[in-house]
């Protein structure tokens, strides 16, 4: 045992020894240094690589959705997504293990990824922390702010055809297509935020007017018509004939027949010509005669004649029918018929009344077309009709108006400086008819001795010429169906019935189309106080959707938004060719899609079902021209479209 003294000095030596003590002072201050050192680093590597992990996922929920036509998720965005992933984050990067990535669309047309792993600690070992979980997750989805969309969308007689490969007609592919559109758009679109949609459907024509001021329509306007001038008296007379002759029925002896129905469209219903190798009609035999006694008593000699008839090859015949052009071709293939001619001396008298001659003169008459103002309150044009001396025997015709235009004042040539036509923003002065659009009634228009005549001076006669808005069940001067200004569409199905309307008919002119575009879009034009600015008064992007199934196809004798050229000729300095008009017309085409652009719209362009031509592709926003060959390619092209206006955020 040790002594209490000798122990005190034992505890004060121990205290005096500084070498020792330091070093167990030393080892026990090293540990929280190591761990404040330690997870310094080792939460620096987690912090970089879970900012490596957030923006590797980003980028893939980016890609995905990027990658998506409309909402549709495929296999291949997802695909594209977790390409983007690996590419951003590579296995092991920074340590990491375990790497696990989910990447899916959404209903709602989003995409949403988590990826998840676990980085290896270092020093943070010491502590017992051998790694340390990442999780990180992401969203992507397309923003919608305040959105104009204007669609100008061909109807002309084409767009009843489907295009090679395709069951449904263009129309059909187009009104699905738009409807996508329209879902892409509407899931896109951000809580209030406000989104509008416009339609101006063209073909020969544009159907704007009911939406148009009274006082931006003239009060009279000159069209190429007639007028009455009169009447005279021809006495009646009367004539015998000392014979009277017919035929006996028709009898087949050999050969068939066939008929075959075909539609062409509206624009071209004009039969080919016929295509027959055999069309004769020979005598068989000598002439029989026997002894005939007619009403009066009289004896004289009855003759017959037996005929023979042989045919090979085709006929053609169109007609209109439900709104479609109906060819229809008989084929005969060695057909033979035979008849008699029979001819017997009994006198027959014919006694006509005296007859009514209806002059009339055909030249430009000016109509009093107020009565399609109407008095609405909201100052809009009411529409109507009005009526005409205009049926033949010089009685009152109702004219109806369908809504369609004529186009204010314009120029001849290329120089559209002073073309009041193709200013997208003036507003028509009252008191100037050159500034005012005009009611499109081809009813009232006559054609000058017949459709494909085409001389200036006026005719005076009893011959009754063909009205232009009559001819061919109305093809000849087609009214497209109601454009709508810009506004909300509340539900699908108002859309659809709207786009359910549309039919196809008439020829192609794209300027009129466009123009009317631009003018509804415009946010400094007629419609300046609507378009400005949104209803919640923010800014506003602007689109016009362009899409069309041909090139420019006019006719001169078809009636159209600048009157009926044949006669009318306010484009050109005098009568054109077709290819003339249809190079007129295209460089119109240009020039409107020029001005639109300069007003700050982006202009899509979709080619359906034909070549994306240098004309189509220049009318558009740089890279904003597409061509789609079939109903799927359209219906991508539209969905593509759309996710191009909307905005892809990151949302998460």
């Amino acid at each position: 045992m040790f002594s209490k003294e000798r122990g005190n000095i034992s505890l004060r030596r121990l205290a005096r020894d500084q070498a020792g003590n330091t070093m167990v002072m030393a080892a026990a201050a090293m540990l929280p240094i190591i761990g404040i050192l330690g997870g310094g680093l080792d939460i620096g590597r987690v912090y970089i690589a879970k900012s490596r992990m957030q923006q590797a996922c980003d980028a893939a929920v980016l890609a995905a959705r990027g990658s998506m036509s409309g909402i549709q998720w495929k296999t291949e965005n997802q695909q594209k997504g977790l390409e983007f992933f690996h590419t951003n984050f590579p296995s092991g990067k920074y340590g990491t293990q375990n790497i696990d990535v989910a990447l899916n669309g959404q209903s709602d047309g989003s995409v949403v990824a988590t990826a998840s792993g676990s980085i290896p600690m270092t020093l943070m070992r010491v502590f017992g922390f051998t790694q340390m979980p990442l999780n990180v997750t992401c969203k992507a989805e397309l923003q919608l702010p305040n959105t104009d969309v204007m669609f100008v969308l061909d109807t002309t007689g084409s767009m009843a055809d489907p295009n090679p490969g395709d069951a449904d007609s263009r129309i059909v592919a187009m009104r699905a297509a738009v409807l996508s559109f329209f879902d892409t758009l509407e899931n896109a679109r951000t809580s209030g935020a406000v989104v509008r949609y416009g339609f101006v459907p063209y073909s020969e024509s544009v159907n704007v007017g009911l939406l148009l001021k009274r006082d931006w329509m003239v009060d009279y306007w000159t069209y190429q018509s007639r007028e009455p001038d009169g009447t005279t008296i021809t006495p009646g007379k009367s004539t015998t004939s000392p014979t009277q002759t017919y035929n006996t029925a028709v009898v087949w002896q050999s050969g068939t027949i066939e008929t075959i129905k075909s539609n062409l469209p509206l624009e071209d219903c004009v039969a080919p010509a016929n295509a027959m190798t055999i069309n004769t009609t020979v005598n068989v035999g000598s002439v029989r005669k026997t002894p005939y006694t007619n009403s009066q008593g009289v004896t004289g000699e009855q003759t017959e004649q037996d005929k023979k008839r042989t045919r090979n090859g085709s006929t053609y015949s169109v007609s209109i029918s439900g709104g479609k052009c109906v060819l229809t071709e008989t084929r005969y293939n060695m057909y033979i018929d035979t008849w008699t001619v029979v001819t017997i001396p009994e006198p027959v008298t014919t006694t006509t009344g005296d007859t009514t001659n209806y002059w009339w003169k055909y030249k430009p008459v000016t109509f009093d077309v107020r009565p399609l103002k109407g008095d609405l309150a909201n100052g809009l044009m009411k529409g109507g009709s009005i009526t005409a001396t205009l049926n033949n025997n010089h009685a009152s015709r109702t004219v109806a108006w369908t809504g369609c235009i004529e186009e204010r004042d314009t120029v001849t040539g290329t120089d559209y400086t002073g073309a009041l036509d193709m200013d997208i923003d003036l507003v028509p002065n009252p008191s100037d008819p050159r500034t005012q659009w005009r009611p499109a009634m081809p009813k009232l228009v006559y054609a000058r001795t017949s459709m494909t005549a085409y001389s200036l001076p006026e005719v005076r006669t009893t011959s009754n010429y063909q009205n232009v808005g009559d001819y061919m069940s109305g093809t000849y001067g087609v009214c497209p169906w109601t454009a709508s200004k810009l506004g909300t569409i509340t539900t699908r199905s108002a859309l659809n019935t709207y786009l359910g309307k549309l039919t196809p008919s008439g020829q192609t002119y794209h300027d009129i189309g466009l123009i009317w575009g631009a003018r509804l879009l415009s946010p400094t034009g007629i419609f300046a106080s609507e378009n400005a600015v949104a209803s919640n008064g923010g800014s506003i992007s602007r689109h016009m959707i362009f899409m069309t199934d041909g090139q420019t196809d006019t006719e001169v004798n078809h009636y159209d938004a600048y009157g009926w050229p044949a006669l009318d000729r306010r484009r050109s300095a005098g009568l054109q060719t077709k290819d003339q008009q249809d190079a007129t017309v295209a460089a119109r085409t240009e020039a409107i899609c020029t001005a639109a652009k300069s007003k700050g719209i982006t202009l899509w362009v979709i080619a359906f079902g034909t070549e994306l031509t240098e004309m189509l592709s220049d009318c558009a926003t740089p890279g904003r021209a597409y061509e789609a060959t079939n109903a799927a390619e359209l219906n991508a092209t539209f969905a593509q479209i759309a996710s191009k206006i909307a905005q892809l955020r990151i949302t998460d």
